[in-house]
């Protein structure tokens, strides 16, 4: 797939999914231990990419800064770029000082500030698959574990009511199926708000197409208050409707989470 198809592609999946699009059920599978704490504490964890096991998730690698310097900077001084990203952002940039930049000058300092912006990014996934053989093995340890299925309208009102995710009044929190692709290549880096967002995409809703089979829902926010790696935000009990055990989980295990009400 060429450059230009690739990005109509990313626009397309993500225009077609959102904002209209709404899961109706997601679920999640844990191990027991993680499933009883997610329960007993009415919590779901976004975790930072840092911590994830595929070191090529959300990396940085996929924004192409080379060869970019003079768009970049004629973006950054363009009358459209300081009269509406500036105040969304709520940020004022020193126009005088990007002027004297040189191109590659320009390049490195786009790129330490989206490497910096990964550091407060947090992500938490999903499936859509209610009854998955691969999730059972894979992320709820081998049959041991849980899925639990959530109502995904009570659980995304309910976020979206609280002050979580706040950044400048306005929400940060986007959701979106991934999107896959049979190689993933790096966006080029543009200040454009289309730009923006296609970097987003790229960099967090965007696996190969490898993984499809798990069929992963994702919700994400530039401006968790991530600690060690993890932010657990309060959820409904409405949003949770149903807990499933595994095969192997002993009786005492499901008693323990009966006791909690599910």
């Amino acid at each position: 797939m060429d450059y230009d198809k690739y990005c109509e592609h990313l626009l397309n999946n993500f225009i077609d999914n959102h904002p209209d699009y709404f899961p109706k059920y997601v679920y999640k599978y844990y191990d027991f231990n993680g499933g009883y704490l997610s329960l007993k504490n009415r919590t779901i964890q976004f975790t930072n990419p840092l911590k994830f096991e595929d070191k090529s998730e959300c990396r940085v690698e996929r924004i192409q800064f080379k060869n970019q310097g003079k768009r970049i900077k004629e973006t950054l001084l363009s009358e459209e770029i300081k009269r509406y990203d500036y105040k969304i952002l709520g940020y004022n940039v020193d126009t005088s000082e990007i002027e004297k930049s040189s191109y590659r000058d320009i390049e490195k300092k786009s790129e330490k500030h989206w490497n910096e912006l990964i550091q407060s990014f947090g992500v938490t996934c999903f499936t859509l698959l209610e009854d998955s053989d691969f999730h059972w093995v894979n992320y709820a340890d081998n049959e041991k574990g849980l899925c639990i299925k959530y109502d995904f309208h009570a659980l995304i009102n309910y976020i979206n009511s609280s002050s979580i995710f706040e950044y400048n009044g306005k929400k940060s929190i986007i959701h979106s199926p991934v999107i896959y692709v049979d190689d993933i290549q790096a966006i080029k880096y543009g200040e454009t708000s289309t730009k923006k967002l296609l970097m987003q995409l790229n960099r967090v809703f965007v696996k190969e197409k490898a993984y499809e089979n798990e069929v992963e829902y994702r919700l994400y926010s530039q401006n968790c208050k991530i600690e060690n790696g993890v932010q657990r935000v309060n959820i409904s009990k409405e949003s949770i409707l149903q807990v499933k055990f595994g095969k192997n989980v002993s009786n005492e295990d499901i008693q323990k989470v009966k006791k909690l009400g599910f």
